[in-house]
């Protein structure tokens, strides 16, 4: 959480960077905290990474927002072990509404549920 809040204050100062999180938001919701996973999904420079970070809070709600990182404070965070990022990547994927099926799918489906009913 201070790393978050340094990093925050660090791209909130900096006029370059437009991406500087959601400090009044880290404030209120802090102790409500509970997982905070920051991953870069592109670049905004040769030394700044635009990051996701990713927080879910003690009542299981999530959210995400972006923030301008350097490259070297990025670097010194420390990596999640392989199974956090599983159990993340399975959370995400989880979060993805279903679509529901195409028209013929669903007639299709009908169709096998009246013949199995029999």
């Amino acid at each position: 959480m201070q790393e978050l809040e340094r990093l925050t204050a660090l791209a909130t100062a900096n006029p370059k960077w437009s991406a500087n999180g959601r400090p009044e938001w880290l404030q209120k919701q802090r102790n409500q905290i509970k997982t905070l996973v920051l991953t870069v999904f592109g670049s905004e420079g040769r030394s700044v990474y635009r990051c996701l970070v990713m927080a879910i809070l003690d009542d299981k709600s999530k959210c995400n927002f972006t923030l301008d990182v350097s490259v070297d404070d990025f670097d010194r965070l420390p990596d999640a072990p392989l199974e956090e990022v599983v159990a993340l990547a399975h959370r995400y994927l989880a979060g993805f509404p279903p679509l529901e099926l195409d028209p013929a799918q669903k007639e299709s489906w009908r169709r096998s549920m009246k013949s199995s009913d029999g």
